[in-house]
Parts: C-alpha cells; structure tokens; sequence
C-alpha cells in the first residue's frame, strides 16, 4: 500500500474539501469584515472615558458642540473637584470634516497627549488622541466611521443593558439615577419616577413554567417600549425579577400619573398568546415626583416604592400615585 494514499489528508476528495473549507472560511472573514465596516460606517465620533468614574463610557460627539464640565448643563458631567464648571468642548466641523477641542479657560487645564493646551485654541484631534481633563478624567478619541469603538459599544452595552428584555438593567440605574436627580435639582426641573412589577408572576412561573414567564418578560418590555413610551420617551430599566421603573425627566407628577395609567391599560388589554394559552399578565404601578420630602435619589425611590405597595395591598393592577408629594421650592 502506498503510505502517502493511505493518509485521508493526500487524497484527491479530502484536498477538494479542505480548498472549501479554506474557501468558506475566508468568505466568513471578508463578510464579517464587510459587516464591521458597515456597522461602524454611521457611528459618530466619539470619547472613550479610560480613566475616571463609569471607565469604557461612550460619549458620542454629534454635530454642534459637546461642552464638558462640573455643571450640570453641560453636555457631558464630570463632579471631580479638578474639573471647571465649565471645562472645555468638542466642536464637530462639516468643511473640513473634524473635530476640535478647546480649553475654555479652565483652572487645571485640559491636556493633548500629555500637553497642556493654551486657553480658547481650537486644535484639531486625530484618532487615538489621550484629551486628560484636569488630570482626573481621561478620554481617547475615536473618530467617525471607526471600527474600533464597536468593541466599546459591546463592552457598554454588557454593563448597561438586561440581556433578557433589552431594558436598562440594575447597573444603569445605579449610575445613573443618582445623576439625573442631582441634575434635576440644580436646573430646577421636575422629575418624576415609576416602579412596577407584575402581579402574581411567580404563580404564572409555577402554572406555566418559566420559558413562559421569560416570553412575558420580554414581550412587556417590547410593548412598553415600542407602544407605552412610544410619545413620552423615559429610561426603562428592569432592576430585579418582574421589577421595572422609568425615569421621567422634565415630568411633573401629574403627567407620570397618567403616564403609568396608560401602561397599566395597555399590559391590561395585551394579549400574551404562549403555547396556546392567553397569559394573565397585570401590573401594579407607584408613582412619585422628587419633592420636599425627598433629599436623594433613595428617598424618592422609597416614595415611588411605597406607592407601589399601596397599588398591591388595594387589589393590583392599579395604579397608585404619591399623594402627599409637595414641589421642592
């Protein structure tokens, strides 16, 4: 026998099946190239928080200009002591297409790639650039198009985004709720907060077990989102189990009141069609603006709460709103 025959890999079949193996393989490649490219196409530019509070931040830099600072009118918010009110910006230009940055007088300076940048001087920032503002917060710029920010997007959307149903998830809330209380306090604007859950869903888990109860999951979250907020746009997260809430900012209590009677209704009145059962699927609701009585974010988290209780002890699916909310002065 002739030994070189013998080895599957030398015959004329196998050396067919590895060209197509090598041929499919590379075709793979060059479409998920193709497909990287093509995701990136549209994506701005960008900043790449590296160092700092919240590290692997996305912030999009979109035509106009990204101010950056201690106030809480700026574009982008950074608290630390080193950082001006208002720090410095980020002008995207059309013709030529680019973007600037400028040192609008800033008490520790912003710095270029390790060089301090004189006051009021646009300069024109290249891919990988390092902008460290005030030696506190780092960014690297990514420019527009940039394939590189897809794994950044990836990153950010683990840790801000439930798996599940495609909500915020608990990680998002507790970044950013506390911000957008503290921004609501300093630009005198109401904002307003739902907690929900789901009435009795464990007992939907054990009847009908829990590929069902995940099917309403992310049904409800697809709802909400595409219907229930579809005119008043919020921050929907899910933060526990069958637990939601959605951050209403520049709402009054009024508004979210009549907002959380709509989703109510519309979980109400959906149907939840699973293995050829309808689903009973209700929801009780606590609604609560910030106010007097609610120095932090805590506090008016506890007050939404505890409206949602009252929802639950007076018979579910019910909405319940803070009725002794009184408008910080």
């Amino acid at each position: 026998m002739c030994h070189s025959c013998s080895l599957g890999f030398f015959t004329e079949d196998r050396l067919k099946q590895n060209a197509y193996s090598m041929d499919t393989t590379l075709f793979a490649h060059v479409e998920d190239t193709l497909q990287l490219q093509s995701d990136a196409k549209n994506k701005p530019a960008a900043l790449i928080l590296l160092k700092g509070e919240g590290g692997d931040t996305v912030f999009d830099l979109l035509e106009g200009e990204t101010t950056l600072g201690r106030d809480w009118d700026n574009t982008i918010i950074l608290q630390q002591a080193k950082v001006s009110r208002t720090h410095c910006c980020f002008t995207v230009e059309s013709n030529p297409e680019r973007v600037v940055v400028t040192d609008l007088g800033s008490r520790n300076g912003t710095f270029l790639n390790q060089q301090r940048l004189p006051p009021d001087t646009p300069t024109v920032l290249k891919d990988g650039d390092l902008v460290d503002i005030g030696k506190s917060n780092a960014f690297t710029y990514i420019p527009k198009g940039s394939y590189k920010r897809l794994s950044h997007d990836r990153l950010q959307q683990a840790a801000n985004i439930d798996a599940l149903t495609g909500c915020f998830n608990k990680g998002f809330l507790n970044r950013r709720f506390p911000q957008l209380f503290y921004r609501s306090i300093a630009l005198d604007q109401p904002l307003s907060l739902i907690i929900f859950d789901l009435d009795h869903f464990k007992g939907l888990n054990d009847t009908y077990g829990h590929d069902a109860g995940d099917y309403v999951l992310k049904e409800l979250s697809r709802l909400i989102r595409e219907e229930g907020l579809r005119q008043h746009p919020g921050l929907f997260i899910r933060f526990g189990g069958e637990e939601f809430t959605i951050i209403l900012q520049e709402t009054p209590l009024e508004n979210a009141c009549t907002l959380a009677e709509s989703l109510r209704a519309l979980v109400a009145d959906h149907a939840f069609n699973y293995d050829g059962n309808r689903l009973p699927v209700f929801a009780s609701l606590g609604v609560a603006e910030r106010c007097a009585r609610t120095p932090d974010h805590t506090s008016l988290f506890k007050l939404a709460d505890t409206a949602l209780y009252r929802s639950k002890n007076e018979g579910r699916n019910r909405v319940t709103c803070d009725d002794q909310t009184q408008k910080a002065e």
